[in-house]
C-alpha cells in the first residue's frame, strides 16, 4: 500500500502524484517519523516509469540536437572577433592580435558541444514536463532557468573568484542568449 506515513486521497482530475488506484493518490502526511530517512519514501526524485517513458516520447530529438548546435554556433560568434572576443583577451591579459593565430583543439570543442547537448537534453526535459508550446512560454522558461542557475552561478566566480564585471558580463551574455535560443527551438519545435 506504500509508506505508513502517506494516506490515500481521492482526486478528480489527472495528477502528477503517485497514484495507487484510479482516482485515488497518495500523499504524506507530516509526522515525526517522516522527518529524516522516512521522508524519502513520500517523495519521488523522478518521474514513474510510464512518465518517464512520455517524456521519451514527447521529446523532439531533432530540436534537441539542433538546439545543441545553434547553441555552439552562438558561442563560437560570441567569442569571436566580431563581438566579444578582444574585449575577452582583453580581460584575461591575453594579446588580442593573436587571436587569429588561437585555434581551438578538436578535444575542446568536441566537449563543447557535449555540454551544449545535455544542456539541450535537460531544457528538453524542462519543456516537456512544463508543457511549454509556444515562444513566449520558451523565453519565459529560459530566463528563469538562467537567472536561477547559470548567473548565480558565475556570480560565485564575482564574489569568491575576483572575475572581472566584465568577463561575467560577457560569460553570463553568452549563457542568456544560448539558452533562450535553445529554449524557444525546444518549445516551438515539439514535434
Amino acid at each position: 500500500m506504500g509508506d505508513p506515513n502517506c494516506v490515500l486521497v481521492e482526486h478528480s482530475s489527472g495528477s502528477s502524484l503517485k497514484e495507487d488506484a484510479p482516482g485515488r493518490t497518495q500523499r504524506c502526511q507530516p509526522t515525526a517519523s517522516s522527518i529524516g530517512v522516512g521522508i524519502w519514501g513520500c517523495f519521488s526524485l523522478g518521474p514513474k516509469r510510464k512518465e518517464a517513458s512520455q517524456f521519451m516520447l514527447k521529446t523532439n530529438y531533432w530540436a534537441v540536437v539542433m538546439a545543441a548546435v545553434a547553441a555552439f554556433v552562438v558561442g563560437a560568434v560570441w567569442y569571436s572577433p566580431w563581438l566579444f572576443g578582444k574585449a575577452y583577451m582583453e580581460v584575461r591579459g591575453m594579446n588580442p592580435g593573436a587571436m587569429a593565430d588561437m585555434r581551438p583543439q578538436a578535444g575542446e570543442l568536441l566537449g563543447e558541444f557535449a555540454k551544449n547537448l545535455v544542456v539541450a537534453f535537460v531544457l528538453a526535459h524542462f519543456v516537456v514536463r512544463l508543457g511549454v508550446g509556444d515562444w513566449k512560454s520558451a523565453v519565459r522558461l529560459g530566463l528563469w532557468v538562467w537567472v536561477g542557475f547559470q548567473a548565480m552561478l558565475l556570480m560565485g566566480a564575482v564574489l569568491h573568484e575576483k572575475m572581472p564585471w566584465i568577463l561575467y558580463a560577457i560569460h553570463s551574455g553568452d549563457a542568456l542568449v544560448k539558452t533562450l535560443l535553445m529554449t524557444v527551438i525546444l518549445g516551438v519545435w515539439r514535434r
